[in-house]
């Protein structure tokens, strides 16, 4: 397994690296973590995804599939750590992109059966929201009711992580009355955040 530090230097080499380079040498070597047989090697390769994206235009459809691949992984730790680091992996997508492939993946980690995973799909949503055009998110029913969800969550911790990032999704949500509305709603069940539309 590679240390975050590790990860953190792999990226900041891919940032001097040519395209070709990223191509031939760099994409390879998250391909291979990303297959291997340890879920440690699984785990580090999450993290290796966002840099060499725009570099590699043409192997950008063969990165988003195998990460959506870390996503349904088997294992808690992998699938944590991918959405862990998808909403960094969204902010280099286009949004159609976005819309027609990382919206399904979100939608799979919101309904997780580890609360340490759903968590985490708070900033995933955020991320989502930023790039689709707002005359767009409306039409997005699935946003509306993944955001719901999180809010009725079972598990605490799923539910703090969202009021954290109250002021940050009630900001992006303002386009829709039904945002507001829901965000209204749910705000009267935590006077104490005093954060009403």
């Amino acid at each position: 397994m590679l240390t975050f530090q590790a990860v953190e230097s792999l990226n900041k080499v891919c940032e001097q690296l040519s395209e070709s380079q990223v191509e031939e040498y760099f994409v390879p070597l998250v391909l291979r973590l990303s297959k291997a047989d340890w879920f440690t090697s699984k785990v580090s390769a999450t993290g290796l995804y966002s840099t060499p994206y725009k570099k590699a235009t043409p192997l950008q459809q063969s990165l988003r599939q195998h990460f959506g691949a870390l996503v349904h992984d088997e294992t808690p730790m992998v699938r944590r750590q991918a959405a862990n680091n998808l909403a960094k992996f969204v902010k280099e997508m286009q949004s159609q992109v976005v819309i027609d492939e990382i919206i399904p993946l979100f939608q799979y980690l919101a309904s997780d059966d580890q609360d340490s995973v759903r968590l985490l799909t708070v900033d995933i949503l955020i991320a989502i929201a930023e790039e689709i055009p707002k005359e767009q998110q409306p039409s997005h029913g699935v946003l509306l009711t993944s955001l719901r969800n999180l809010f009725e969550d079972q598990s605490w911790r799923v539910r703090y992580m969202v009021a954290d990032r109250y002021e940050k999704v009630h900001s992006l949500c303002r386009i829709s009355k039904y945002w507001t509305k829901l965000m209204y709603a749910d705000c009267q069940s935590c006077p104490r955040r005093g954060c009403h539309p």
